[in-house]
């Protein structure tokens, strides 16, 4: 027989319906990839118990060597994880009789994610606070837009578009950002502050 390759989704995956190919003489293999490289392989009894590392990948092991030498079971459960990224599990089974090819795509872990996510929005604040103290203040406020399209419930960013307008001298812009930064975050003390002295200039009479 053919020597017979299974690409694997995500997900748990069972192989009752693969044992066609328990024919085959040949050792079977299970090669294994994952993006991103170098992350642990472990393995685990089906029936329970302690997962045990059997390599990083990418990976090519004899299936039969995970049965005798980690598993004492067929059918067994294997994880990919990588420090930063969401685990991956699948159930393999040696009954296959066939090479196993795995391809696995790791997934952010959702806290490092959204870590990266405030990491980027920094450097934009930073950025146009360099472009407000270099008077590029449209520029500023077009920056701080695009932004907060991402983050909606930050206060601060509509706050430095207030600052940016403010300092363009363009008092209306500025109260409507300020305004905005305050329905966003109602303890933020300074944009309300602007709101206050904003308005009196207007002739307002008090924050809206």
């Amino acid at each position: 027989m053919d020597r017979c390759n299974y690409i694997l989704g995500k997900g748990i995956l069972c192989f009752g319906a693969l044992l066609y190919c328990a024919s085959t003489t040949r050792a079977a293999e299970l090669i294994l990839e994952s993006e991103p490289s170098e992350a642990e392989v472990m393995v685990k009894k089906l029936s329970g118990g302690q997962l045990k590392r059997i390599g990083k990948s990418p990976l090519t092991i004899d299936i039969g060597k995970i049965v005798s030498t980690f598993t004492q079971e067929d059918t067994f459960v294997l994880e990919v994880n990588k420090r930063g990224y969401e685990p991956k599990r699948y159930i393999l089974s040696r009954l296959i009789g066939a090479d196993i090819k795995i391809n696995v795509v790791l997934d952010l872990d959702n806290d490092l994610e959204l870590m990266r996510q405030f990491d980027a929005t920094a450097a934009v604040l930073f950025e146009s606070l360099r472009k407000i103290r270099k008077k590029s203040y449209d520029s500023a406020i077009e920056l701080l837009s695009e932004e907060a399209k991402k983050f909606p419930h930050l206060s601060i960013i509509p706050e430095m578009q207030g600052s940016a307008a403010y300092l363009k001298k363009d008092l209306n812009k500025a109260s409507d950002y300020y305004t905005k930064a305050i329905s966003t975050n109602p303890k933020n003390t300074d944009a309300y502050k602007m709101k206050l002295m904003l308005d009196k200039a207007l002739g307002n009479g008090g924050a809206k």
